[in-house]
């Protein structure tokens, strides 16, 4: 009887780490990114600068399966808050990697311009996947904050989904 007790154990505590893996490996879905930066957008437009600070954890609400919300400075050109690597709020677009056809500072200035759109918008680009070192597709949705120089931005890695499907996804 012990050795029954002892082997469901085993199997639901297996069972339990599974579960927590595939979880880390969920990916956001395009509705989720638009909902979540939406959602920021308005939290930041109402408590200001002081509200950056929820946007510099991992453990932020802002940080969910494998994406994130950015907050972008679009006056100052710098990334204002950035919950993965908080080190980098300050930092210039500029100073950022460039992938691809775009030069070190243009795909801050693209975001920028995108999340200018009455609607916030998409953006296409090649950026490095979490933990890789090589460039994939990445599409990420920005909008402005109200009364604010910010932009907001979430993200997801898709290699078959058009901008023109996404934009779809804004006006619904």
């Amino acid at each position: 009887m012990l050795k029954v007790v002892l082997h469901i154990t085993l199997l639901l505590i297996g069972t339990a780490g599974l579960s927590g893996t595939l979880q880390a490996q969920e990916q956001a879905t395009p509705e989720e990114v638009v909902q979540k930066v939406k959602d920021a957008a308005k939290y930041l437009s109402e408590a200001g600068e002081a509200g950056l600070k929820n946007f510099q954890s991992k453990d932020s609400e802002y940080v969910w399966k494998d994406t994130y919300v950015v907050v972008q400075n679009c006056e100052t050109e710098q990334i204002a808050a950035h919950p993965i690597r908080p080190e980098l709020a300050g930092s210039s677009f500029a100073d950022a990697p460039a992938f691809g056809d775009l030069k070190s500072g243009q795909l801050g200035a693209l975001l920028c311009e995108t999340g200018q759109r009455p609607q916030g918008g998409w953006a296409e680009y090649l950026f490095p996947k979490p933990g890789g070192k090589e460039p994939s597709r990445k599409l990420s949705y920005s909008k402005a904050v109200g009364n604010t120089p910010y932009v907001v931005l979430g993200g997801i890695y898709d290699d078959k989904v058009t901008v023109e499907e996404l934009e779809k996804i804004i006006t619904e």
